[in-house]
């Protein structure tokens, strides 16, 4: 559905009782059905301003990665959040090797 926002087929087999159940889902009446969920995606997003003491306007880029990057849903309520646009060029890889080189540079090493 993250593709595509015009209605899907709905099949579930032996629903209950034997009987299959069929219809139609698109992406709007979905994010209707998750709207808790996904209310949800701002309560972590919040903490870890307050945690770092940042406020949304020290924050340069914002960069998503991961399965739920491609949610639209998602990324719309990030994006509102920080009022920015979102960027997802990194890859997953070259991700991590960035974290751990800006933690590496945070601290002081003594050997």
């Amino acid at each position: 559905m993250s593709a595509n926002s015009s209605d899907l087929p709905l099949n579930i087999e032996c629903f209950m009782n034997d009987i299959d159940v069929s219809g139609t889902l698109n992406r709007g009446k979905f994010e209707e059905f998750c709207a808790e969920l996904l209310a949800k995606v701002e309560a972590p997003l919040r903490s870890i301003m307050e945690q770092t003491r940042l406020k949304k306007e020290d924050i340069y880029a914002v960069e998503i990665m991961g399965g739920a990057s491609r949610t639209p849903a998602i990324k719309d309520r990030i994006s509102k959040f920080f009022g920015k646009e979102l960027s997802t060029t990194l890859n997953a890889d070259e991700a991590v090797a960035r974290g751990c080189a800006l933690q590496v540079s945070s601290r002081s090493w003594t050997i």
